[in-house]
C-alpha cells in the first residue's frame, strides 16, 4: 500500500466530498482460483443501465474473443447483446466462455447517464476449457473502509487543527486590540467595524480629556475669590456640568474598550473562511502496477 498525495487546481467550486462506495475488485482484479481462466473488468457507457451494461458485456466478449482466437465477429456478439440474449446463451452458442461474476452501476447525477462496470471470468486460452469456480468478491469493501477511516481521521485532524488556529487567531487579535482598539476586528476582516471603534474610543477618549481641563480651568477660577455671587454660581454649575460629562464619556471609553476585546475574541474571521472556501480535500485512491494501491488525499484549489 503506497501513500500518494493529488493535487488539482480548478475553477469550479468543489467541496470536501466522503469516498464514494466502490467494491475491491473496481481497483484491483482478483486472482485467478485455477490455471483455466482470467478475471476481466469492463465497462460502457449508456442512457440505461441494461444499455451500459450490454456495452460492458459486448467489450468483455470482444476481447476475449479477440484473445482465444474465436472467429465470432464483433457484429454478431452486438446483435446478440443488444438484442436482450442472455448472457450464458451468448457464451454457450459462440464458444466464447464468459461467466459474469458482478456489476457495478454508477449513474452520473448531471445528465443521469449510466456507466457500468463489470467483473467476469473468461476463459484463459482457447484449447483449455475453463472451469470457473464460484466467487465471492462482489461486496468486499476494503478498500473504502480504509478511505473511510483515513476520511474521518483526516476531518477529526482538520477540526482539531481549526480549533487550535482559531484560538490562535483570537489571542492574536486580542493582543492587536488592546494595544490599538478596532484592529483585532480590522484583521479578522470586520474593517468598517474596527474603524468606527477606534474612531469612537479617540473620541470618546479625546472628549474626556477636553471636558476635564475645561472643569479644572472652571475649579481654578472658583479658588480665585474674584467673582461675583452670580458668577461663582454659573461657574459652579459649568464645572459640575463639565466633570460629570468627562466621567461619562471616560466610562463610555473604558465600556467600548472591553466591548472591543470581546469582539476581537468572538468575531468570526472572514478572511479564514474565504480562503477555507476556495480550498478543499477529499480522498482518493489510484490504481498502481503490481496489484498495489495508492491513498492519499486530494487537493483542489478554486480561482
Amino acid at each position: 500500500m503506497l501513500l500518494l498525495a493529488s493535487v488539482s487546481i480548478s475553477v469550479a467550486a468543489q467541496t470536501p466530498r466522503k469516498p464514494n462506495y466502490r467494491p475491491d475488485w473496481f481497483y484491483n482484479t482478483p486472482h485467478p482460483e485455477n490455471a483455466t481462466y482470467l478475471y476481466v473488468v469492463e465497462h460502457g457507457e449508456g442512457s440505461t443501465k441494461r444499455e451500459a451494461l450490454n456495452q460492458a458485456m459486448a467489450r468483455v466478449f470482444q476481447s476475449t474473443a479477440t484473445r482465444i482466437g474465436s472467429l465470432v465477429s464483433t457484429e454478431e456478439i452486438n446483435r446478440a447483446v443488444q438484442a436482450g440474449t442472455d448472457y450464458s446463451v451468448i457464451s454457450q452458442s459462440m464458444k466464447v466462455p464468459i461467466h459474469k461474476v458482478c456489476e457495478f452501476p454508477i449513474q452520473d447525477t448531471t445528465d443521469y447517464s449510466w456507466t457500468m462496470y463489470v467483473l467476469c471470468q473468461v476463459a484463459k486460452s482457447g484449447s483449455i476449457t475453463p472451469e470457473f469456480e464460484p466467487c465471492d468478491v462482489c461486496n468486499a469493501h476494503t478498500v473504502f473502509d480504509k478511505q473511510m477511516q483515513y476520511y474521518r481521521e483526516s476531518i477529526a485532524n482538520a477540526e482539531k487543527n481549526a480549533i487550535k488556529n482559531k484560538r490562535k487567531k483570537n489571542g492574536v487579535a486580542f493582543v492587536e486590540s488592546m494595544f490599538l482598539p478596532g484592529l483585532g476586528q480590522m484583521v479578522k476582516g470586520h474593517g468598517a467595524e474596527g474603524a468606527f471603534t477606534l474612531i469612537g474610543e479617540l473620541g470618546l477618549i479625546g472628549g474626556g480629556v477636553a471636558t476635564y481641563y475645561i472643569a479644572k480651568d472652571e475649579l481654578a477660577l472658583l479658588k480665585t475669590g474674584t467673582l461675583d455671587l452670580n458668577g461663582y454660581n454659573t461657574s459652579a454649575q459649568k464645572y459640575n456640568d463639565m466633570r460629570t460629562v468627562t466621567y461619562t464619556l471616560f466610562a463610555a471609553a473604558g465600556a467600548l474598550y472591553v466591548f472591543n476585546l470581546c469582539r476581537a475574541c468572538l468575531a468570526t474571521d472572514k478572511k479564514s473562511q474565504k480562503n477555507l472556501k476556495n480550498l478543499s480535500f477529499y480522498p482518493t485512491v489510484v490504481p498502481m502496477e503490481n496489484q498495489q494501491m495508492a491513498m492519499g488525499v486530494g487537493m483542489s484549489v478554486n480561482f
